[in-house]
């Protein structure tokens, strides 16, 4: 058996083999004396990695106790070591109920059948790889500044030691032992993490595998110039849905057991990280600029810090929205041609997803982007020249992706431009700026004021079309939303049942319409899954400098819920039980609102409007009392 783990994802494959070489992965096939002398080199290599650094750093923090500054010198890698030797634990302890969760999504993620889901398993696989050599970066530059900022005759990392540490060859020993075990055991808890984070990715590969397959229940089948599918094609679809939910229960057995396997020790890791944030920014604060290195590696501990919250609340929130979108796929599927018995199958998968899969802390805080930015909070360090610079970010980042994503908004706009169009119902501030010449001087004055000014123009202009194209794009949607909406409403408009109930051939008459308010209603929420993948990331960024246009556009999208509403309106209780139940199931689908969101953070609304506001004036009131303190 090779060194290398194998399995379907890279990044798990990767951190199972940096486990196994660190001594906390053992081959399955150890047996003996070869797993005794395996588990011999698990205990060496925990105690020359963390249980050393631990002893001495509890010893050293009683030594100092009283001095604030030493304190927090100490105890923010003893945290980082404590909690990392928290998670060592919990995998050598529940080494085969994580073992059973890898082989489960490894046996379902490698059996793909078709380009579709290879595509969708690739992308997830690439996601975790960025996510995880993104975290390596963080680390190395970390572990290298901290290996290189130590002063003369000075250790990188304080801590207490049975003998003098100043003297030779004691100190050369302690400083390549202190550098060595620093560098493996870092890279060691970004395997953990990773593998963690990467287990929650494959879960959430796993829903996304389902929702394309109900999507596709009846791709293959012929569903032309026909209302109904034949008793052939039911069994086929019926067997295909069977499959969906016993699959859609082992991925949500997954989480249960990715829940109750890592819960405790991601908790523990949510703490320290709250702490280490707040002792690292301490530290950083009574730093001079004398030892830049240490600043630098210091500043990126930080970011480290906040990167090991990161990638848990990111992965756990796309698992929730996956879960969550399982009904949508459902949804979107031909089920308007099934029978009344396939419906009821379809309700209950779509009434079961209502429930959306999280994973939490410790059962206290959800992995959640929302829990990740609570615990980052916000950043306080500006320039005097950081709002043009932002606003210039922000262009160049829609701009680039307008040009990237070209034929995808091209899609969307035709589409959008074709159901509409077929609609025939009528109801002098100086900016602060560096150049290296003297911009006091003629021509150089002249030469670079029209630069400026005709430059700040135009960009403005391009600046303006481009926000007004997404949200008109926006808006459009919304237009189909309510077009969907009034056709629902006028289902029966121009029918005059003579009876309590309508005849077969109304009957008939108004099923048709149903299906055309299903087919538009299913086009108009792509388009709005469009629009979000398209525009998420350049939102995100233009978020960070003007957000209003964008944010009350996009809030007309909650009226996607008043479809079911729009449904009540018409005359249902002239349909026969049949309609009624297809009316039900549009209901259904509506209460689950279209949102749109910044990079998946927080969702365009009002509401958000409002919390970007009252975070710009209290940063304003920080900036503004900083300045009076430097004036006094």
């Amino acid at each position: 058996m090779g060194v290398f783990v194998k399995n379907a994802t890279m990044s798990v494959s990767i951190s199972l083999t940096v486990l196994k070489m660190a001594g906390l992965w053992a081959p399955e096939h150890l047996k003996g004396s070869r797993k005794l002398l395996y588990s011999c080199y698990t205990v060496v290599i925990f105690m020359f990695l963390l249980g050393i650094y631990i002893i001495i750093q509890v010893v050293d923090l009683c030594i100092i106790w009283g001095d604030i500054a030493l304190m927090t010198g100490t105890a923010f890698l003893l945290f980082t070591n404590l909690a990392q030797a928290a998670k060592i634990v919990n995998i050598l302890g529940r080494r085969k109920r994580i073992q059973v969760i890898i082989n489960d999504a490894d046996k379902e993620l490698s059996g793909i059948e078709n380009d579709g889901e290879g595509k969708i398993v690739k992308s997830c696989n690439k996601e975790m790889v960025i996510l995880q050599a993104l975290y390596v970066s963080v680390t190395f530059v970390t572990t290298l500044g901290w290996a290189t900022s130590a002063e003369e005759g000075q250790l990188p990392l304080r801590a207490w030691y049975p003998y003098d540490t100043t003297r030779s060859p004691a100190y050369e020993l302690t400083y390549v032992h202190q550098v060595v075990a620093l560098l493996i055991a870092a890279y060691l808890n970004v395997a953990k993490d990773t593998l963690v984070a990467a287990l929650i990715a494959q879960c959430t590969c796993r829903l996304r595998l389902i929702g394309h397959a109900l999507e596709n229940l009846a791709i293959d089948l012929d569903t032309t110039d026909k209302y109904a599918f034949t008793p052939d094609q039911e069994t086929s679809i019926y067997s295909r849905l069977r499959l969906c939910v016993i699959r859609h229960q082992k991925t949500l057995e997954a989480a249960k057991e990715l829940q109750a396997c890592f819960s405790e020790p991601t908790f523990a890791q949510f703490t320290v990280s709250l702490i280490i944030i707040c002792v690292t920014a301490f530290q950083m604060s009574m730093m001079g600029t004398d030892n830049l290195v240490r600043l630098l590696s210091m500043g990126t501990y930080l970011m480290n810090m906040a990167f090991q919250v990161f990638i848990y609340c990111y992965q756990g929130t796309y698992l929730s929205e996956e879960s969550s979108k399982i009904a949508s796929s459902v949804y979107c599927c031909p089920w308007y041609m099934c029978s009344v018995r396939l419906r009821r199958e379809l309700l209950i998968v779509m009434l079961r997803t209502r429930r959306i899969t999280k994973l939490t802390a410790g059962g206290f805080t959800t992995l959640s982007l929302a829990s990740f930015m609570a615990i980052w909070g916000d950043l306080t360090l500006m320039t005097s020249a950081s709002f043009l610079l932002f606003t210039n970010l922000a262009f160049a980042t829609k701009a680039i992706n307008v040009v990237m994503k070209r034929r995808a908004i091209q899609e969307i706009i035709n589409t959008s431009d074709d159901e509409l169009t077929a609609e025939d119902r009528m109801d002098g501030i100086e900016i602060v700026k560096r150049y290296p010449y003297d911009t006091s001087k003629s021509p150089a004055y002249e030469v670079t004021y029209v630069n400026q000014s005709s430059a700040l123009m135009i960009s403005a202009l391009v600046n303006v079309c481009l926000d007004t194209m997404v949200t008109s794009l926006i808006a459009v949607c919304c237009c189909r939303l309510r077009l969907v909406a009034l056709s629902l409403r006028t289902l029966c408009s121009s029918l005059e049942p003579s009876k309590k109930l309508m005849l077969c051939k109304e009957d008939e008459t108004v099923q048709e319409r149903i299906k055309q308010c299903v087919v538009k209603h299913q086009a108009a929420l792509k388009t709005a899954a469009q629009i979000q993948t398209c525009f998420t990331k350049p939102i995100l960024a233009q978020f960070s400098v003007s957000v209003v246009i964008i944010c009350v556009t996009a809030y007309q999208l909650a009226l996607s819920c008043k479809i079911a509403g729009a449904a009540y309106w018409c005359p249902w209780y002239l349909c026969s039980v049949r309609l009624r139940r297809e009316l039900l199931i549009v209901m259904q689908r509506t209460r689950h609102v279209t949102k749109l969101t910044a990079g998946g953070f927080t969702t365009l609304s009002l509401d958000c409007f409002t919390s970007i506001i009252k975070a710009s004036y209290t940063f304003f009131t920080v900036l503004k009392q900083v300045e009076d303190r430097n004036e006094k």
